[in-house]
């Protein structure tokens, strides 16, 4: 009997390493693949290729209306030409990964689809991992709508089994004003990141390690008291910590001379969580790691 005991445990303990090994396996090879596009996509950019070692990751690209659309976007004035077809190719691939629904009606078009999308890569741009795990769907409202979980009237909402929920004339206007602080797409992203690294989801490394400069911010609730009493940060954003990180990035990329001025820390911190920099501030900042550094097209 105990032979039999010790038996049904070593087989349990094998069966156990195996599963253990092809899951470590999989993880490994996955990230290996992740940074072997990332490879593949940044060499053809600088070697000007689409198959770089014979490897078929081509750069992706919009139609031509939608490639007007994004031109016009403040955002991506503000980046070199090759970082320009590195964007436009990661919008369309995004296209092609979200799911995003009208509801009440309204009929989605391509242009709302790169919109959301455009959202999403300008705050991820810095990273390789440019997709948060665990938010592909997108559902857009006509205007204000009453949320399916709190019954209250949003114009946007992350929920944090996955979904993210848009008013679409609210997201729209985001893209209108570059600097008015407010950029729904760019909040509710940033909801969606931050649940993502929290809910233990795949996000990308530097994420993962450079979040702790934010979190030591906030560690001093005098830094949040000064802040708070500066003025520069909308009311809302002293709502809880979520919010305060989702609107510090719509004035990050809005009025970033002003946070620079106002709150040097701050800017310092997100530079270094998003990997992306306004060089011509010239604050002591980390250096970047490939990370995106944007022109002055308004500072």
């Amino acid at each position: 009997m105990i032979e039999l005991i010790q038996i049904v445990l070593i087989l349990l303990c094998t069966i156990l390493l195996v599963v253990l090994f092809f899951v470590t396996a999989y993880i490994s090879v996955t990230r290996f693949f992740y940074h072997l596009v990332d490879l593949a996509e940044t060499s053809s950019l600088l070697l000007g290729v689409s198959k770089p070692w014979k490897m078929s990751f081509k750069l992706l690209h919009l139609s031509p209306s939608l490639a007007v659309q994004l031109r016009k976007m403040s955002y991506f004035q503000q980046l070199e030409p090759a970082m320009q077809r590195r964007f436009e190719s990661r919008v369309a691939r995004s296209m092609g990964k979200l799911v995003i629904l009208g509801k009440d009606g309204l009929v989605v078009t391509e242009e709302m689809r790169m919109k959301v999308c455009a959202g999403l890569i300008k705050l991820t741009f810095g990273y390789r991992k440019y997709i948060i795990d665990g938010f592909k769907e997108v559902w857009l409202y006509p205007g204000p709508y009453q949320s399916p979980i709190t019954r209250q009237w949003h114009k946007g909402e992350t929920q944090s089994r996955g979904k993210v929920l848009f008013s679409w004339p609210d997201l729209e206007a985001g893209f209108e004003n570059p600097t008015d602080n407010l950029h729904l797409g760019l909040h509710e992203w940033s909801h969606a990141l931050w649940l993502a690294l929290h809910k233990n989801k795949e996000v990308d490394n530097r994420l993962q390690i450079n979040h702790a400069a934010w979190d030591n911010l906030l560690a001093n609730t005098e830094n949040i008291r000064r802040w708070q009493k500066a003025g520069y940060l909308r009311a809302y954003a002293f709502t809880n910590n979520m919010e305060l990180f989702a609107c510090a990035v719509e004035s990050f990329f809005e009025t970033p001379a002003q946070m620079a001025e106002k709150h040097p820390e701050m800017y310092a911190a997100l530079v270094w969580i998003l990997n992306q920099d306004f060089p011509q501030l010239k604050l002591k900042t980390p250096t970047l790691r490939a990370g995106v550094h944007l022109k002055p097209y308004r500072l």
